[in-house]
């Protein structure tokens, strides 16, 4: 990616230029805007201007660039598929995060290089990685012709990998995870043990599994055979319901076993009645249940049953279902907390938390430092930190 400098004036007067249709970067522009510096900065850049930090821009291509990483082009195709009074909606959310992505990393490369990292150890670092790079082609002309096939060059490899050091070297600095430019670590990442015995009584008592099971704990798992027979396959809800119950008796009678039915059923429609085995916890059955089934069916089946019996018919939307019970791995209760595996878990649980508060605070001051216009987009990046850090 490419930062440009230019004049604070000319910088203001390129948001003019912002193409992002109805997204939340269009709004807010400067009221100072001329046609002078609006035609100043394009004479100057050929590009339209997208963010302003201090004094420097990135523009349309800068952005337009990091949106072909395979992170933004998955979440582009699959906002395709939605229907097309959300698309263009979640079009925008995409652009906006990849926007806010782009300029976090921006601000993280400035603040390493503002922290004074010695410069001729990243520049030693960044030969050193071009050279390996370099070798591992098959040499020069064979690496020159690869950064080429991605739009690319060797000065551009050089900075790419620059900009990641100075990006790194900060994270490292401000978390603690690296020494910083002393030549030692400015914090420490020690976690005391008074605070993972008070992490231990805490997820004793969570209402978040995540938690719970920090504490050694596993819930109950039931793996089922599922059955499902379509509304529309059988000519509607009625069909399919009478021929579910049919079913159900030839089952508990032996004229058939669930393996040989769904076998059976898949060479007659393979597409809407296929066997399906699924492994569900106790808390994924209860949501599945309510969000497919409207009710507590398919939990009370799970919990009232012996392993091979098969549950009523469930109704949903577009089927009605037939489970049978294959297997129950009982539940795990919590551990002690002397078990050293428990104390390990809920330590790096509060060093990844450390982490996070510590990077998403850090965060917090360069935006409100780097002079980020417009300034919804500044608003955008705070929310997005703090959302991280409570995360």
């Amino acid at each position: 990616m490419t930062f440009s400098n230019a004049p604070k004036r000319l910088l203001l007067a390129g948001l003019a230029a912002l193409g992002m249709g109805g997204s939340l970067l269009a709004q807010g522009l400067p009221q100072q805007v001329t046609p002078d510096d609006l035609r100043a900065l394009n004479e100057r850049f050929l590009d339209s201007v997208v963010v302003v930090a201090g004094d420097q821009v990135v523009t349309r291509t800068d952005l337009v660039a990091h949106l072909r990483n395979k992170q933004w082009r998955e979440r582009y195709q699959e906002a395709s598929q939605l229907p097309q009074d959300q698309r263009l909606q979640a079009f925008n959310r995409i652009e906006n995060d990849a926007t806010a992505d782009l300029v976090e990393a921006f601000l993280e490369v400035r603040a390493g290089q503002d922290r004074g990292f010695d410069p001729e150890v990243v520049e030693n670092l960044v030969k050193r990685r071009f050279a390996r790079a370099q070798e591992s082609a098959g040499g020069y002309q064979a690496f020159h012709q690869q950064l080429t096939a991605g739009n690319s060059s060797p000065e551009q490899y050089k900075e790419s990998f620059r900009r990641t050091l100075y990006r790194f070297a900060w994270q490292g600095a401000i978390t603690g995870k690296q020494i910083g430019t002393t030549g030692r670590k400015e914090l420490n990442r020690y976690v005391r043990p008074g605070e993972i015995w008070g992490a231990y009584k805490s997820f004793l008592k969570s209402p978040r599994l995540n938690e719970v099971e920090m504490t050694g704990f596993r819930e109950a798992e039931f793996e089922v055979l599922e059955l499902a027979l379509s509304f529309q396959a059988l000519g509607g809800r009625e069909n399919a319901l009478d021929r579910a119950a049919t079913l159900r008796t030839d089952l508990e009678r032996g004229v058939i076993s669930f393996e040989e039915l769904i076998a059976y059923w898949a060479k007659t429609d393979e597409r809407a009645r296929e066997k399906s085995t699924a492994v569900f916890t106790l808390g994924r059955a209860a949501q599945i249940s309510q969000s497919e089934f409207g009710g507590q069916g398919l939990v009370e089946f799970l919990t009232q049953s012996e392993v091979g019996e098969m549950s009523p018919p469930l109704e949903s939307q577009n089927a009605v279902h037939l489970f049978q019970l294959n297997k129950i791995v009982p539940e795990v209760p919590s551990k002690p907390f002397a078990n050293l595996d428990v104390q390990d878990a809920i330590r790096k649980h509060l060093l990844d938390k450390q982490t996070r508060v510590r990077l998403g605070r850090a965060h917090v001051k360069l935006i409100r430092e780097s002079q980020l216009h417009p300034p919804e987009l500044a608003k955008y990046m705070l929310f997005l930190a703090q959302e991280s850090m409570d995360n």
